[in-house]
């Protein structure tokens, strides 16, 4: 039976409210930015696929940098998401310009692209690095379950599922456009804060390096893997 000292239990705690603080921060800026969209553009199927696409096409450019970070050291990989986080912090709060408005002779969809790009692309795409970069700091943690840090999806999870049920719930109800988009920026510093204190632990209780084995077997064809991208569109 594994021992669990309070020092790893702090170590545990303080990577689970980062992943949880970040999951809850993602999926609180659909609910919010289409709050702030609807009046202006309504709600007809063009707007709302171009919105689902954009977030879409924005979660997968987290994950591809995500995977290109993950040829770097763990500590570098570290330092360059925190650095994506105070440099997407220039584009709060996520907030429409009051003046905004799509042109009347303009086609409706690509200015809702234009607007999402340049309110809400620069801190999303940086959350979406959070799950795979904090884990990856965690497990190279001396932690005992540093080994197969994926556990951890059980915070993210949460994290999700209470910033869905809190805007509706609590945020959208009462609290108005500008006050949500202040609290949503303080929970942001609050994750950098925490971002930056994963990767001071993770510095500290850093695990001696690992010598891998060479991975045995076949590497996966172009068209099995352009087979898993179709079928990664089903749930789409």
């Amino acid at each position: 039976m594994t021992h669990t000292t309070p020092r790893s239990q702090l170590l545990l705690l303080t990577f689970a409210l980062a992943l949880l603080l970040s999951a809850a921060l993602l999926f609180n800026i659909q609910p919010m930015i289409g709050k702030q969209l609807l009046p202006r553009v309504g709600g007809t199927p063009q707007v709302w696929n171009v919105a689902m696409a954009f977030f879409q096409l924005a979660l997968l450019a987290g994950y591809l940098a995500t995977h290109a970070l993950s040829r770097l050291s763990i500590r570098t990989h570290g330092i360059i998401y925190i650095g994506l986080l105070i440099a997407a912090s220039l584009f709060l709060p996520i907030t429409l310009p009051e003046n905004w408005q799509p042109a009347v002779t303009g086609f409706v969809p690509l200015a809702v692209l234009s607007i999402l790009i340049s309110t809400v692309a620069a801190p999303f795409i940086a959350l979406s690095l959070s799950a795979p970069t904090l884990q990856r700091l965690f497990s190279g943690t001396r932690h005992e379950q540093a080994q197969d840090p994926y556990f951890l999806y059980v915070a993210s999870n949460l994290g999700s599922l209470a910033g869905l049920l809190a805007y509706p719930f609590i945020l959208e109800p009462l609290l108005a456009v500008p006050e949500q988009a202040a609290l949503w920026r303080y929970g942001y510093f609050a994750l950098i804060a925490l971002a930056i204190l994963c990767l001071a632990l993770q510095m500290r209780h850093a695990a001696a390096p690992v010598v891998r084995a060479e991975a045995t077997g076949t590497a996966p064809t172009w068209k099995q893997r352009g087979w898993w991208v179709v079928l990664s569109f089903i749930p789409s």
